[in-house]
């Protein structure tokens, strides 16, 4: 089993689960540190992490808030083995954690919590999957503009020009009827489907002249892996 946990100043948040669950690998993220001062501490605060624990630690340096950067150094270690730790580090890290094991292929993985009121424990955070109204479907439209939009090199396209992609692979596939001259997808489908990205943060949408420009946000990148998006990284 992997303990995979954020932590800040306080290493008793990462030392005390690693002692009740006793797993086989620890990595730990911390923020990056740019002056002497905050560097001594963390120094101290990861010596006495490595001291408790007595085993090897992985620590991962990532930007505290940045979360395209704690996905991208994250996510590989969330997976079936995994258990994360969300005590520790800035909300931003602890947030990006929690939803990598929520929303992620084959299923949520546990997510824990150290309560520090009286004396530590440790807690279960219950969290729910993919809620019934944003269930993933690459054949859908919403789910298909969100996939055109991350497998995009600028990760932006002309609302006009996706539009017309989504509409003649719906016809491709069946799922809409016409030929090579149709359409395939009705306006008022398409920005249903964008009303609803919007809705959930995941597609920014801005006027250029007289078209609409739509690029994808930083929280879309969390369901790169269930559309079967392949990018270089």
């Amino acid at each position: 089993m992997r303990l995979v946990s954020t932590v800040g100043w306080v290493p008793e948040v990462v030392i005390y689960p690693a002692k009740i669950l006793n797993p086989e690998e620890i990595v730990v993220f911390h923020g990056h540190i740019d002056n002497k001062e905050e560097k001594a501490r963390f120094e101290k605060t990861k010596n006495e992490i490595v001291t408790e624990i007595g085993m090897n630690v992985r620590f991962v340096e990532v930007n505290p808030f940045d979360m395209a950067d704690c996905i991208r150094k994250m996510k590989k270690y969330v997976n079936d083995e995994s258990i994360v730790n969300i005590t520790g580090g800035t909300k931003l890290m602890a947030l990006t954690l929690a939803l990598l094991a929520t929303y992620r292929p084959g299923g949520e993985v546990p997510i824990i919590y150290v309560t520090t009121e009286d004396e530590p424990r440790l807690v279960r955070v219950p969290v729910s999957f993919t809620p019934e109204d944003l269930r993933i479907d690459a054949n859908t439209v919403k789910w298909s503009i969100l996939k055109i939009l991350l497998e995009s090199p600028s990760g932006k396209m002309r609302s006009k020009e996706l539009r017309k992609i989504i509409g003649k692979e719906r016809i491709r596939k069946g799922i809409a009827k016409g030929d090579e001259n149709d359409e395939g997808l009705s306006q008022g489908t398409f920005s249903e489907a964008k009303k609803e990205l919007k809705k959930y943060n995941l597609i920014a949408e801005e006027k250029l002249g007289r078209e609409i420009e739509l690029s994808v946000k930083e929280a879309a990148w969390f369901f790169k892996d269930f559309l079967g998006v392949s990018l270089n990284e």
